[in-house]
C-alpha cells in the first residue's frame, strides 16, 4: 500500500511539474504575440509635470500680486499676454475658484491620471525615439470644452477642470455622452490620442466613410499602443455594455454598411450619423436606441486590428498608409 501512495505521489508531483511548464509555455507565447507588450528599459525620456493650477490658486487672493509674479519664469508659457491686472482678475474669478476647490478633492484621482500621462510620454518615446522631452503642465481653463487638451511642440497642457468626473455638477448642462467623458482616467487617453493625431496620415482627396473609417480607427489602435492596459472599450469612450453591443452584432453593422452602399459615400449626413460623438449611431432602424455613438469609429478600429494581425508592419508603418481601400483589402476584415 505504502508503494502504491509513494508511487501515487510521485506522478502527482510529475505531472503538476508538467502542468506548470505547459502552462509557462502559453503564457511565454501569449506575451511574445501580444503586439503591445514591448520593452522600455531603454527609453530615454524625461517628462516632467508641473502644476500650474496648484501653485496659481495657492497665491493669496487678497494680495495676489507677488506671488503671481513669481511664477513667470517657472510657467513661463501662461504669461506670454495678460498684465496684471487680467491675473489679479483671474484669481479672484469665481468659478475658476469653485473650479479649484473641486479639483482639490479629487487630487488623488489627478495624481493618478498624471502617472499614466508620463507613462504614455515615455511609451510614446519608445516608438518615436526622436520625440522631444515634454513638459506637461495643468490649468484650469475655465470650462473651455473645445480644448481639454493639447500638444504644443514639447509642451502638453491639459485643463483639469475638463475631467472632474461625469456626474459633477459642472456639466449638468451637458448631454450624458459628452459627460461621461469627463473623467479623471480618460486624461491619459486624450492624451495619446492627440499624439497619435500627430502622426496619422490620410489621403486627402479620398474623404469617403470608409476613410473617415480607417482613420479614426488608427488613432484608437495607437492610442491603446501608448496605453495598452485597460478594458477595450475605454479607448472608444464606450460603456461595458456599449462594446457587448458592438461586439454581439459586429456582423449585421458591417453587413449593414455593405448593404446600403455606405463605404463610399462621401454624403457629410452619413458620416454624422457614424463617426461623430453622439448618444447614438443613427441607421434609421429599430436597434438605434441601443447603439452607442461613433459605431464607424469602433469599425475602423476592428478594421485596424484585423490588418496588424494579418501584416507584418510595425505602428509607425501603419499609422503612415494611407490608402483606406488598401487597408481594407488587406486586413482581410471578416466579423
Amino acid at each position: 500500500m505504502k508503494l502504491i501512495l509513494t508511487k501515487s505521489r510521485d506522478m502527482s508531483a510529475a505531472s503538476f511539474r508538467l502542468l506548470l511548464g505547459i502552462c509557462f509555455l502559453f503564457l511565454l507565447q501569449a506575451c511574445k504575440n501580444d503586439p503591445f507588450e514591448v520593452s522600455l528599459d531603454s527609453v530615454d525620456s524625461k517628462v516632467e509635470v508641473k502644476r500650474f493650477d496648484q501653485a496659481f490658486f495657492d497665491c493669496d487672493r487678497k494680495n495676489p500680486d507677488t506671488c503671481i509674479f513669481t511664477l513667470k519664469s517657472e510657467f513661463s508659457p501662461f504669461f506670454q499676454q495678460g498684465d496684471r491686472r487680467f491675473w489679479r482678475l483671474q484669481r479672484n474669478d469665481s468659478l475658476l475658484n469653485s473650479l479649484s476647490r473641486k479639483a482639490k478633492t479629487i487630487e488623488d484621482q489627478f495624481e493618478d491620471a498624471l502617472e499614466l500621462a508620463v507613462d504614455v510620454l515615455k511609451r510614446y518615446k519608445y516608438y518615436y525615439p526622436k520625440a522631444p522631452n515634454h513638459t506637461v503642465y495643468t490649468y484650469l481653463s475655465p470650462l473651455d470644452f473645445e480644448f481639454p487638451l493639447f500638444i504644443a511642440d514639447s509642451l502638453v497642457f491639459i485643463a483639469l477642470d475638463q475631467y472632474l468626473s461625469s456626474t459633477s455638477t459642472f456639466y449638468a448642462s451637458r448631454p450624458s455622452y459628452q459627460s461621461f467623458r469627463k473623467d479623471s482616467k480618460f486624461i491619459s487617453l486624450d492624451l495619446a490620442e492627440e499624439l497619435a493625431r500627430m502622426h496619422n496620415l490620410r489621403n486627402q482627396d479620398t474623404r469617403d466613410l470608409l476613410s473617415d473609417m480607417i482613420y479614426e480607427g488608427k488613432l484608437v489602435y495607437m492610442s491603446r499602443a501608448l496605453e495598452p492596459y485597460r478594458s477595450e472599450n475605454d479607448y472608444l469612450r464606450y460603456s461595458k455594455e456599449d462594446w457587448e453591443f458592438c461586439m454581439a452584432n459586429e456582423a449585421d453593422i458591417w453587413s449593414y454598411l455593405i448593404e446600403q452602399n455606405l463605404l463610399f459615400s462621401s454624403d457629410e449626413d452619413v458620416k454624422r450619423r457614424l463617426i461623430l460623438p453622439a448618444p447614438f449611431s443613427k441607421f434609421y432602424l429599430p436597434i438605434d436606441a441601443e447603439s452607442p455613438g461613433e459605431i464607424g469609429r469602433w469599425v475602423g478600429y476592428r478594421i485596424i486590428c484585423s490588418l496588424m494581425e494579418n501584416e507584418d508592419m510595425s505602428l509607425q508603418e501603419m499609422m503612415q498608409l494611407k490608402d483606406a481601400r488598401w487597408i481594407l483589402k488587406n486586413a482581410r476584415y471578416k466579423p
